[in-house]
């Protein structure tokens, strides 16, 4: 039987500004499962970092989480006290950011940033933390790690940083992975190192992970399943397999379009998608995509759709999924 570890029901983070309310996450629902890596896929502003950050307590001053719950062991987090969502977060939830260079500070050496994550959450001496950094950059394949290690952020390279950024979130064994655009600004061979490396991860410290990402390259590559978001809302979700083989939200199929493939010719025009994400102040009801959709009807434009479940385990919010679009 599957283990859930985490539940995320009838999410909502609002955003208050002085132009009005940003609803960047509305009504999401998902589980994480023991072992599973998630994706999360969707373009720039369609609330998967927020989403994220939610569940880790990291929402900024001007956000609120104003419904919904986040459930993991059994545990609902927002209920919980600073003090024991800093227990957590970083020893059993871990957070690796977008940019690796906005997690060190520039003054500290690596070894030291990874030590002190460690010196937070477990009872050990700093000998052993600073053994132990060393130890989990090894594992992370940093050429000479011991004198790498008392390095500078500077020094490093882009790839060599993420590595090290990975070293540090997984410094006390967390049970769940966020991993927030791990391969974003790294060229194609370092990304393949670092999805491969994830991967193992994964398999060896029996970890689950979720990727955020606009790369539906990186969803095929690592993971299992995979969550399509557009304007704050889950519009699809599925098995990698499904999405693939048949993808139900005309979104979906635009995501997919834009993949450069080797069989494409060299002088071919990419599928683009026209317009951008709906203003997330602006939200008046009826289906978020209907601007955009080849497939918009003034029935769309008036009525907001649910996810359901249009083939075993494959939800989909689309009024015309399923029915031959």
């Amino acid at each position: 039987m599957t283990e859930k570890l985490l539940e995320v029901k009838n999410l909502n983070t609002w955003f208050y500004t002085d132009d009005g309310i940003v609803k960047a996450v509305r009504d999401v629902n998902f589980n994480l499962n023991k072992r599973e890596i998630l994706g999360i896929v969707g373009e720039s502003g369609c609330g998967k970092s927020v989403m994220s950050k939610s569940i880790m307590g990291l929402v900024e001053k001007s956000g609120k989480i104003v419904s919904g719950e986040i459930i993991y062991y059994g545990k609902e987090l927002q209920k919980l006290t600073d003090k024991e969502m800093r227990s957590i977060r970083g020893k059993e939830i871990a957070y690796l950011m977008q940019n690796p260079m906005s997690a060190f500070n520039p003054m500290f050496t690596i070894k030291k940033h990874i030590s002190d994550s460690i010196l937070i959450h477990e009872k050990v001496r700093k000998q052993e933390a600073n053994i132990k950094a060393i130890e989990l950059l090894d594992k992370m394949n940093i050429i000479d790690p011991e004198k790498n290690s008392k390095k500078y952020p500077h020094q490093f390279s882009g790839g060599m940083l993420q590595r090290a950024a990975i070293a540090m979130a997984i410094s006390c064994n967390p049970k769940i992975l966020i991993a927030d655009e791990p391969t974003t600004a790294l060229d194609v061979s370092i990304q393949a190192q670092i999805l491969k490396l994830l991967k193992e991860l994964r398999d060896k410290l029996d970890m689950s992970i979720i990727i955020i990402t606009h790369n539906f390259g990186v969803i095929w590559d690592i993971c299992d399943r995979v969550n399509v978001m557009y304007a704050g809302n889950i519009v699809e979700s599925a098995s990698v397999k499904n999405i693939y083989d048949n993808p139900l939200h005309p979104y979906t199929k635009a995501l997919l379009e834009s993949i450069v493939t080797m069989e494409m010719e060299m002088d071919s025009l990419l599928p683009t998608l026209q317009g951008t994400v709906i203003d997330m102040k602006d939200i008046k009801g009826g289906c978020d995509f209907a601007p955009r959709c080849s497939y918009g009807t003034e029935y769309c434009k008036k009525n907001t759709p649910r996810l359901v479940e249009i083939e075993k385990e494959h939800f989909v919010q689309c009024h015309y999924a399923g029915k031959g679009n």
